[in-house]
């Protein structure tokens, strides 16, 4: 039996914001405009407010950070990996070839 048998499913629950490390690539801030984002942009951080119905589930086994995949209700994508310490997520595109044309 390895350490996945053993977890239990992760739950995949509504998300309406978090706050993140200020978003510095114009191409993803452009990408969560387009999936429905209103974006608060600040000097030390990003609150962004997510569009009803996206979900966030958490990957499990937890490593030194929080992970979870974000999902928008448009089928995207996106990883949130949370620091605890500084509390703000850093997020990361990695299903690009999911976006809709």
């Amino acid at each position: 039996m390895n350490e996945s048998d053993s977890l239990p499913p992760a739950p995949t629950l509504p998300i309406t914001h978090i706050t993140a490390f200020p978003i510095e690539v114009a191409e993803f801030r452009d990408l969560l405009i387009r999936q429905g984002c209103w974006l608060e942009e600040q000097t030390d951080r990003c609150i962004i407010h997510f569009p009803a119905s996206t979900t966030r589930t958490e990957i499990y086994p937890r490593s030194l950070s929080e992970r979870f995949v974000i999902r928008f209700p448009s089928g995207i994508e996106i990883m949130e990996s949370f620091d605890t310490r500084r509390e703000k997520s850093i997020l990361l595109y990695h299903r690009i070839s999911a976006e809709p044309a």
